[in-house]
């Protein structure tokens, strides 16, 4: 795909018309298409200054998107990374807890009538 239809497909996908996309307009909408736009054209293979010419914006303004993305990929990465490790670690303590509490009822059983503990391991 060529860089005029990847950035007419972002504009298309984020239905923001070209003159918008191009102008100097700063709204959510927009800087949101163009953060796409600069996205896709860094995964097509273009450059920082290629990308900055081919959506009119500073070649500052590309490296802070792709900078940017670049923190969101990471920060979102080590936010699942720690969700699964923290169900993980309630999934044990639960386990490590049910043991305790299987102990403590054999314990009682065993108290109360040794007898009736065989039957229930058996």
């Amino acid at each position: 795909m060529h860089s005029p239809s990847i950035v007419l497909t972002v504009c298309e996908q984020h239905q923001v018309s070209p003159a918008d996309f191009f102008g100097k307009g700063r709204t959510k909408k927009l800087s949101e298409a163009r953060r796409a736009a600069i996205e896709a054209l860094a995964d097509a293979g273009f450059g920082t200054h290629a990308t900055a010419r081919l959506v009119k914006r500073d070649t500052s303004t590309v490296i802070y998107w792709l900078k940017q993305s670049a923190r969101d990929r990471r920060r979102n990465y080590i936010r699942n990374y720690s969700a699964n490790a923290r169900s993980e670690v309630e999934r044990i303590e639960h386990i490590n807890c049910l043991q305790g509490t299987l102990r403590a009822c054999m314990k009682e059983l065993r108290e109360i009538d040794p007898g009736l503990l065989a039957q229930v391991l058996s």
